[in-house]
Parts: structure tokens; sequence; C-alpha cells
């Protein structure tokens, strides 16, 4: 056996179990805060429900600090997903949908990239409406996944600013029913029309370590992190959870 072929067999059998190549295991389901770069199969129906909430200690309008939402995910075909979701925040309902098309798979290419466009009744500032385009690109190294998503917003119905939206997220699938990771969202404005209610924090940040638990057909995602809002709320603790169940 050449010297070639033992460091090859060393540094195989030196990688452990949980990072060994297996993506059998790396399952199409969205973050907490980012959406995955793989749709789920045709024929696929999923109904999601949970909840954020954030500390704030100098404040007692717990209302506009907690949220609840519900969705619905459907994959009529391969590559296809629509989604329409609600979020009743500080006793406001903001209903949205959206539709992505898997443009790129890693069954074939060493990238998985997704395009959609998502139409949001309530914009990013809690005013007017907004369309956005996402674009989602990720890729899997055994049982670690990372994937990044990029949105452009366009603000109308009596806002008409633009908005972005970065947001990542890092896998590390420790088995077919358990993973951890970390998670993080940026939304900011490109172009302000400096309105009054723009005071404060003119951005919004949300990151931290999250994990996920699948027992068939339910899979229980929670976060926890630290969270800026935009405006004049202060930085704080958040928390994040949603229930799933595929129909």
């Amino acid at each position: 056996m050449s010297l070639r072929s033992v460091l090859l067999t060393l540094v195989l059998t030196a990688v452990p179990p949980a990072f060994a190549s297996d993506r059998s295991v790396i399952r199409p389901t969205d973050g907490l805060l980012a959406d995955s770069a793989i749709l789920p199969s045709g024929g696929s129906l999923r109904a999601s429900a949970g909840g954020g909430a954030m500390t704030q200690p100098d404040t007692t309008d717990a209302d506009s600090l907690a949220s609840v939402s519900a969705s619905l995910l459907w994959a009529p075909l391969p590559r296809l997903a629509a989604k329409v979701s609600g979020t009743l925040e500080g006793g406001r309902l903001s209903p949205s949908a959206s539709l992505r098309y898997q443009l790129l798979s890693e069954d074939t290419l060493p990238l998985n990239l997704t395009l959609g466009a998502r139409l949001m009744a309530v914009g990013m500032e809690g005013r007017g409406s907004e369309v956005m385009l996402t674009l989602a690109a990720g890729r899997t190294w055994g049982r670690l996944s990372a994937t990044g998503q990029l949105a452009l917003g366009q603000g109308f119905n009596g806002r008409y600013e633009n908005d972005v939206e970065a947001s990542s997220l890092l896998l590390v699938h420790l088995s077919d029913s358990f993973r951890v990771g970390a998670e993080a969202r940026l939304r900011f404005e490109v172009e302000d029309e400096d309105t009054p209610g723009d005071v404060g924090r003119l951005y919004e940040l949300m990151a931290g370590p999250s994990a996920a638990l699948r027992l068939e057909p339910f899979e229980l995602q929670a976060l926890i992190g630290w969270s800026a809002p935009r405006a004049l709320l202060p930085a704080g603790v958040a928390g994040m959870a949603l229930l799933s169940l595929d129909l």
C-alpha cells in the first residue's frame, strides 16, 4: 500500500461520525430566521405554528415585544413551493404569501440555489405593504450545512422605501432527528424617505444558537439569542419556537 493510500485511510477514519458524509439526514426544513435553499419533495404539505418574545426590563408594552405566527407550506411539484403565513404582533395581524423555485441542486451541481418572491400585507416598518425578491444559496459538507439568503424589498401602498434583508443559517445534523446550529438576520433600508417614524436604530438585527428535534411527523425548533429591534426599543435577549407537522 502506498504512503498516499495510508494517509487517506487515516484521514477518513479520523473523521467523527457526526461529520461523516451522510446527506440523507439533511432535511429540507426552513430555519427560524432564514429559509433553506433546499425545497421539500413534490407533494409535501407542512403546517407550522409558533411565537417569539423579547425581554424588555425598561418597558411595560408587552404586546409589542411578543408575537405568534402560523403558516402552511405546500410543494405541489418538485423544486416548487408556495407558502402562506400570518403573524399577530401588538394586536395586529400581518399576512404574507411567498413562492419559491429551486434553480440548482447539489444532486447534479455543487450548490443549492433557490429564487423566490414574497408579498407582505404589512412591510418591515409596520406600515404600508411590501414585495420582496429572495435568493438563497446553500451547500452541504457531510452533516454540516450552510445557507445564505438575500432579499430585496420594495414598499408600496403608503410606504415606498427599499429594504434589504440578509440572513444566514449554519447547521450540524447530529442525527436524522436532532440538529444544532446558529442563525442570524439583518434588516435595513437602502433608500429612506426620512419619515417622522424613523427614529432611533435604523436597522433590525437578531442572532443566536438554535436547535431542532424531529419526531415524525412533528418537528420542534427553538432559538435563543440577542435582538436589536428597529427604532427606540433597547436590545435584549430574545427567543423563538416553532412546531411543525408534516401532513
